[in-house]
């Protein structure tokens, strides 16, 4: 019984942890009760092997054509959502599905071109590149346009042998426009996890929908961001005799217990954003637009010129002197936010996000609480501005309920 006891004592910690916390992290969000009823289903004690385009029976389980039943159904949410011909959630998460496609399509010695870390993008890509054996280089970047140099990557697509092109940010203010990409025979992976729940109802976002249908494009991303649903990795083509390609490797070669709890999790998340998904991202934006006024009188916002975030993401500079106090205060107030020493973020900066607060319906009241929360973050730490503090978190953390669900 010791280990319960144990066990109990840890949950408590967290429970405290998680009422107590004004969460501004822009990599998490928060389920619905709806969303997590599947994950307490017998279904994840249940397998089926094979792709999701068709059903292989031989050598299959029992109960994989009730399963594939399943597949399908998120299939047709892949179209209705994302115009998507081809929609799978087999992956674990957004780089299991990164690192699955990337077997998948590439081979060895292949030269592809990647997202830097010091643009904003996910500092796990190279490293996994690089093991799979793949040659790579990274794609040239306008820091003034918080953009890709679309001409000097069309460039090298015309004149070096570039199989794949890899972008993936995980700090996004102002979504790439890969529209203008030329991409001929080259392998496009946009990896949304960031902005998935935008691209759902902006087309021009949307690759599938704004770039020709032969392209070989892959959108992928994880489920638990703008989508406030599972950890869960979500694949998505419209060329479907490219995703064929891919399909049948995932599972059974690379995955063979797919966690069909958490498809069926995904799945139930993505029917209620289909229904309030679209309030809740225009909402997002608002409130995104509404701190971001906020703050400005007092935190140096890094921003393309008057242009507000086009995301959930709002990035501050933060002199190198006082940040570690910024970040400690906030650490020991349960303020959820991310340090970034990025050179997007002049190698100094915050990144905050508005995706679970506005889930939480806070109205401007909160987020003038919230600025002034961050502005008082900065002075050292004292007993005046702790209370300080803390009075105002009693009050926005009172406001943690879900809304846009059902």
């Amino acid at each position: 019984m010791e280990n319960l006891k144990i066990l109990e004592q840890l949950n408590k910690n967290y429970a405290t942890y998680d009422k107590n916390t004004l969460p501004l992290c822009a990599a998490e969000n928060v389920m619905s009760n709806f969303s997590k009823l599947p994950l307490s289903s017998s279904i994840q004690e249940r397998y089926i092997m094979g792709g999701t385009l068709d059903l292989q029976m031989e050598h299959n389980f029992m109960e994989s054509s009730l399963l594939f039943d399943y597949y399908e159904l998120l299939s047709k949410l892949g179209k209705e959502l994302y115009g998507a011909d081809y929609t799978d959630g087999r992956t674990l998460t957004g780089m299991n599905a990164l690192t699955t496609v990337l077997m998948s399509a590439f081979k060895t010695g292949d030269k592809i071109l990647i997202s830097d870390d010091d643009v904003g993008g996910h500092g796990s890509i190279p490293s996994i590149c690089k093991r799979l054996g793949l040659d790579v280089d990274f794609l040239p970047y306008d820091y003034e346009l918080f953009d890709f140099d679309y001409s000097k990557i069309n460039q090298k697509i015309q004149n070096e042998q570039i199989a794949g092109i890899i972008i993936g940010l995980s700090d996004v203010q102002y979504p790439p426009k890969i529209a203008q990409l030329e991409l001929q025979d080259t392998i496009l992976i946009y990896d949304a996890t960031q902005t998935l729940g935008l691209i759902a109802y902006d087309p021009q976002q949307n690759p599938l929908l704004s770039m020709p249908e032969e392209n070989k494009i892959i959108l992928l991303g994880a489920t638990h961001k703008t989508i406030p649903g599972p950890s869960c990795g979500l694949v998505m083509a419209k060329n479907v005799s490219f995703a064929q390609k891919i399909d049948t490797k995932i599972n059974p070669v690379y995955i063979r217990n797919v966690q069909m709890h958490q498809i069926l999790s995904l799945i139930y998340t993505l029917i209620e954003f289909q229904v309030h998904g679209k309030e809740y991202m225009t909402q997002m934006i608002k409130n995104t637009q509404l701190l971001t006024d906020l703050l400005e009188p007092h935190f140096e916002l890094l921003k393309k010129g008057n242009s507000y975030s086009k995301t959930h993401q709002i990035h501050f500079y933060v002199d190198p002197e006082s940040i570690d106090t910024f970040y400690n205060n906030a650490t020991f107030h349960c303020v959820t936010l991310n340090k970034r020493m990025k050179k997007i973020y002049r190698h100094s900066g915050i990144r905050i996000g508005t995706q679970e607060i506005t889930r939480y319906g806070y109205d401007e009241t909160d987020l003038s609480r919230v600025a002034n929360v961050l502005t008082l973050l900065k002075i050292k730490q004292n007993s005046k501005t702790d209370k300080e503090i803390a009075a105002q978190l009693q009050l926005l953390i009172q406001k943690k309920s879900i809304h846009y669900c059902f």
